[in-house]
């Protein structure tokens, strides 16, 4: 299981890179690459993935089992089928390849059986402040243009806090105003002393 490190690697092809890679896989870090470090499917290919098969996802990604040449996650024609198998079959083998290749000692006897793609684009949008998701406003596959809101957050403690500082506020006004007419009486009063 992933430990949810992040470590990057500027040339992943650097021959002094490779025991760092490596150790990074041994740690069970998430290994990533500015650019691939072995060529990626060719682009007719790539694009048929990217623009055809969103439309037919069933989940978020689609899996490739090489043990079996089993794909899960798309509704699709046998062609579409055939074709994203055998693209993603390659890949799997590019990427034993080069983990043979980085990292001999952690790959011997290993045998990867799964690649998986993620034809949609995503980015990772951070909130200012933590929360809860009570409410997803798109889906995997909807175009958004800039200022969608995509999902609804709650905050209980923001909230919590919002509410305590609303009630503070009312006391502080109402305070405010007692003051304000115990002024005014005692100016009266005083006005009153001094018309006498």
């Amino acid at each position: 299981e992933a430990s949810g490190v992040l470590s990057i690697f500027d040339d992943p092809n650097d021959p002094a890179a490779a025991e760092s890679i490596a150790g990074a896989l041994e740690s069970n870090h998430i290994v990533g690459f500015p650019r691939c470090p072995f060529p990626m499917p060719n682009p007719a290919d790539l694009e048929i993935l990217r623009a055809e098969l969103p439309t037919r996802l069933k989940l978020k990604n689609v899996s490739y089992h090489g043990a079996d040449g089993r794909l899960t996650g798309l509704e699709a024609s046998d062609p579409a089928r055939a074709r994203t198998g055998a693209v993603l079959g390659e890949h799997l083998e590019a990427v034993c390849a080069y983990l043979r290749q980085v990292a001999p000692h952690l790959s011997a006897g290993t045998v990867l059986t799964k690649c998986s793609f993620r034809p949609i684009q995503e980015r990772w949008i951070t909130a200012a402040t933590p929360g809860v998701v009570e409410e997803v406003k798109v889906q995997p596959g909807d175009e958004v243009q800039p200022g969608t809101v995509l999902a609804v957050l709650a905050n209980p403690a923001v909230e919590s806090a919002l509410a305590q500082a609303t009630a503070k506020l009312a006391s502080a006004e109402a305070q405010r105003a007692s003051l304000q007419a115990q002024l005014t009486s005692h100016l009266l009063t005083l006005q009153g002393n001094l018309a006498a």
